[in-house]
């Protein structure tokens, strides 16, 4: 049977936890800010994987239904939120949720949202919403790096593995304002930019890579010499690779 894409983060679970950067701290006081919940009121997790957001939220007091489809990304993410008594893991895809309508006061999706079938993701988002709740999106992308390692890297995409060369992730090529505006169920939509940087050795750039979705739908043979050749690249300028991300946040009020 074919693998589907978005499932494919549930293969590498403890690699996703360990290598997958995290997201600015203060994004979450800025999303908090914005949404302005009152005590008790609940909150929606699209796709919250092993809890890179979900703990950013949870430790700020908020209580958190989590959908998660991916039966060891679940596991690590309940293990991971043992301690958060207002967490709550909930085994399934955003499309098969069920809930009241108006249910929840916040809808939150961190690298997640372009995984939602398209024609259902505003509709639902925006049916399990309060009038006045928050929509909140937020995505960690890595920029395009310069100089010599960087362009031994990419050189190493374009003799290994040629389809990926050059690739922009698909939701940093989609214009989610845009979607927000054209539901017809949202305010203003307001965005924020949150520019970090992170360091890798060899073995936690190819760890990175082991969890990106691309990287995964390629045959194993091709992959592990893409990644092997990659490991070399690093390790032959300095050990070390720089990356900078930028995570965007897009918030939206329900009307």
């Amino acid at each position: 049977m074919a693998r589907a894409q978005r499932e494919v983060f549930d293969e590498v679970a403890e690699t996703y936890e360990r290598a997958r950067a995290g997201y600015p701290e203060r994004l979450f006081d800025d999303v908090l800010a914005f949404a302005a919940l009152a005590p008790g009121e609940r909150v929606l997790e699209i796709g919250a994987g092993t809890g890179k957001a979900t703990l950013g939220f949870a430790r700020r007091g908020c209580r958190l239904v989590c959908l998660e489809p991916g039966e060891r990304l679940a596991a690590l993410l309940r293990e991971r939120c043992r301690d958060q008594p207002g967490v709550e893991v909930v085994d399934a895809r955003f499309e098969d949720f069920v809930c009241a309508p108006g249910a929840f006061a916040m809808v939150a999706a961190a690298q997640s949202m372009h995984w939602v079938d398209p024609r259902e993701a505003m509709p639902r988002s925006a049916g399990a919403l309060r009038r006045g709740g928050t929509l909140a999106l937020f995505w960690n992308r890595p920029l395009r790096g310069e100089g010599e390692l960087h362009r031994a890297v990419e050189a190493c995409y374009a003799e290994q593995a040629p389809s990926l060369a050059g690739m922009v992730a698909k939701y940093a090529t989609r214009r989610w304002d845009e979607e927000i505006d054209a539901s017809g169920a949202f305010g203003t939509v307001f965005q924020a930019r949150y520019p970090f940087v992170c360091e890798y050795d060899a073995a936690g750039y190819q760890d990175l890579l082991r969890t990106q979705s691309d990287h995964r739908m390629l045959a194993e043979p091709v992959r592990e010499a893409l990644l092997a050749a990659v490991g070399r690249a690093i390790a032959a300028h300095g050990g070390r690779i720089r990356v900078e991300y930028r995570t965007d946040l897009l918030l939206a009020h329900r009307q």
